[in-house]
């Protein structure tokens, strides 16, 4: 019980970018681990100093332009499907709606449920640099297990996140390191800006048909 307002701090959802705009081809699957420093994920954490988040994330590509993603961080998860709906190169553009939970049950009940719409929009620079952007809306229904007069009842509180997003990469044929800053409003509580600063590194394990099309490179007729 004595770890809970630690928790509630660095917990509840994150703030953070770890994609571009690029899928994985059919098959292919990628792993990541995340840091960053967030202020204003929660409302416990408004106004103070940033605190830090962990994740670890996988990609899995289902078909041509689209892969499904989990992320896990302290005390909740999330699923989202990244679809590019562009790709006019070195320009691809996609959106990635998805869902993220939270949950305390410790001393009653915290709890939330966020739908998420990010539209990113990245540009290959080179063949190993990128560089993306984009605008970053999600709704969060919260809610918290109260005590008034001695009745226990559940609270309830739709937050808005509204911003944008930057992130660089660099990558290596297994391998990305990325950079990412996210930046919000919070509209619905006037609650001031919420901002998370971040870095990660992802590795990629190549699909079949990848792994065929190297093979036949490497071993012409």
């Amino acid at each position: 019980m004595r770890w809970t307002p630690t928790l509630l701090l660095a917990g509840c959802t994150t703030l953070s970018t770890l994609d571009g705009a690029r899928t994985l081809s059919p098959g292919a699957t990628q792993i990541a681990m995340a840091a960053s420093l967030q202020e204003g994920a929660n409302p416990v954490s408004a106004s103070l100093i940033p605190l830090p988040q962990v994740e670890v994330a996988a990609r899995h590509g289902i078909v041509e332009d689209v892969d499904l993603g989990f992320r896990f961080y302290l005390l909740g998860m999330g699923t989202d499907v990244r679809y590019r709906f562009l790709e006019l190169h070195p320009l691809h553009v996609a959106v990635q709606p998805g869902l993220f939970v939270f949950a305390l049950p410790l001393g009653g009940f915290q709890g939330s449920l966020e739908m998420r719409a990010p539209v990113t929009a990245e540009v290959e620079l080179t063949d190993r640099w990128s560089v993306a952007a984009g605008t970053r809306v999600f709704l969060r229904e919260q809610w918290n297990t109260v005590k008034l007069e001695g009745d226990t009842g559940v609270a309830s509180r739709l937050d808005s996140f509204l911003g944008g997003a930057g992130r660089f990469e660099y990558h290596v044929p297994r391998f990305t390191l990325g950079a990412s800053v996210d930046v919000y409003g919070q509209p619905a509580r006037a609650g001031g800006l919420a901002w998370s600063g971040g870095l990660d590194v992802q590795f990629r394990l190549s699909s079949a048909r990848e792994r065929n099309e190297r093979w036949k490179a490497e071993h012409p007729d």
